[in-house]
């Protein structure tokens, strides 16, 4: 979801009505557990609907809502989410919408990557050449904005790691573009905790 940064409200539709249900949920956006038990309480019957409504501090551009289960059994079927705020308005999600681009967290070798990820003082940046090339690496905010480009150079054919102190970043969902002349352009999704 694609928003300007400001609290917004969420509000699920479910139906949640077996017995052997668990009835609450993870809240879990952009990476980080905003809620490790959501509750979605017991309604009557499989078509009888009830809600339920939290809020929540989204950043600025593209944003991740993910609903995990506690438990091994079954949750709440969830019918709808509403999003709503004060003024809600879409932001500028360039970066979330990259054009002639692969998103990618590995290729067919497996190596491309981001370790830790979610990260909080340092990641590091792996990639893999099939072949020596000119390699650029750039880091782009939510609002599409590169705000780093820590290597543009070339390495020999094989795989490469390269450390990026993200310390002194924002919280957030952040983009890590490997550009090279002879591959695809591949996009990793970084979340700065």
């Amino acid at each position: 979801m694609c928003l300007l940064q400001a609290l917004y409200t969420l509000n699920w539709r479910y139906a949640n009505s077996s017995t052997s249900n668990t009835y609450s949920m993870k809240l879990i956006v952009n990476g980080v557990t905003i809620n490790a038990a959501l509750p979605f309480p017991k309604t009557s019957g499989s078509a009888i609907f009830s809600n339920t409504v939290t809020a929540v501090n989204f950043a600025g551009g593209n944003n991740d809502i993910r609903l995990e289960s506690i438990a091994s059994n079954a949750t709440a079927d969830i019918d709808w989410i509403e999003i709503t705020g004060n003024s809600p308005a879409t932001g500028n999600c360039v970066a979330a919408r990259p054009i002639n681009a692969v998103i990618t967290s590995s290729n067919t070798s497996g190596k491309n990557g981001l370790y830790p990820n979610p990260a909080t003082r340092e990641v590091t940046i792996g990639f893999y050449l099939p072949e020596a090339d000119n390699v650029s690496i750039s880091i782009i905010n939510a609002n599409g904005a590169i705000i780093d480009t820590p290597v543009s150079k070339m390495f020999n054919k094989g795989y490469h790691q390269l450390r990026y102190d993200v310390s002194g970043k924002a919280a957030g969902i952040y983009h890590v573009v490997i550009n090279s002349k002879q591959q695809e352009k591949k996009i990793l999704k970084l979340l700065v905790q």
